[in-house]
C-alpha cells in the first residue's frame, strides 16, 4: 500500500498518514514536512500508536526501537498524580475518624504513614520511579496495581 505521511520536522514523529498516494509535496502545517512510503507492508495502526518516525529529513521511515515503544505505554505523571489524589480523598475519614467510630476494618490501620507516602511518591524523577515509591495501603490492598501493570511490575 502507498502512504503518504505528514510528520513533525522537530521529531520527526508522524502527526496523520494517507493510504492513498497523494501528489501533495508540502504540509498544510508550517511544523511538519511530507513523507511518500511506497509498497508499505506494515500495520497502518502502527502508525497510530506511535511506532513509526521519519528520520533523514523525510527520506526514510523507521520503526522505533522496542524501548522507546515501552516508553510510549507508560502512563503520564499526570495520570499517576491524578490516582495519588484520588487514593487521598478516599483515605481521608480514615486518618481522623470521629471518637465514637469504632476501629474496626480499614479503621484499625495506622493510615498517617501510607497517606505521607503517597505525598511523597510525587517527588521521585521519572514516571517509573514514582509508580514504584507508591505504597500498598496498610490493609494489604494495592489500589496502584494497573499503573505497575503498565510498568511491567
Amino acid at each position: 500500500m502507498n502512504l503518504t505521511l505528514h510528520y513533525f520536522l522537530s521529531s520527526g514523529e508522524i502527526a496523520s498518514f494517507e493510504t492513498m498516494d497523494l501528489t501533495v509535496w508540502k504540509s498544510w502545517r508550517e511544523d511538519c514536512g511530507v513523507c511518500h512510503v511506497s509498497e508499505f507492508e506494515g500495520n497502518t495502526e502502527d502508525f497510530k500508536k506511535g511506532y513509526y518516525r521519519v528520520i533523514d529529513n523525510g527520506c526514510q521511515l523507521v520503526h522505533k526501537s522496542d524501548e522507546e515503544i515501552a516508553e510510549l505505554m507508560l502512563p503520564s505523571s499526570q495520570v499517576i498524580k491524578n490516582a495519588v489524589y484520588a487514593e487521598l480523598l478516599a483515605t481521608d475519614s480514615y486518618v481522623d475518624p470521629p471518637s465514637d467510630r469504632p476501629r474496626v476494618g480499614p479503621l484499625e490501620h495506622d493510615w498517617k504513614p501510607y497517606r505521607q507516602g503517597l505525598r511523597d511518591a510525587s517527588k521521585t524523577e521519572g514516571v517509573v520511579s514514582f509508580i514504584d515509591a507508591l505504597p500498598v495501603r496498610p490493609d494489604g490492598t494495592d489500589q496502584f496495581i494497573n499503573l505497575r501493570s503498565r510498568i511491567g511490575k
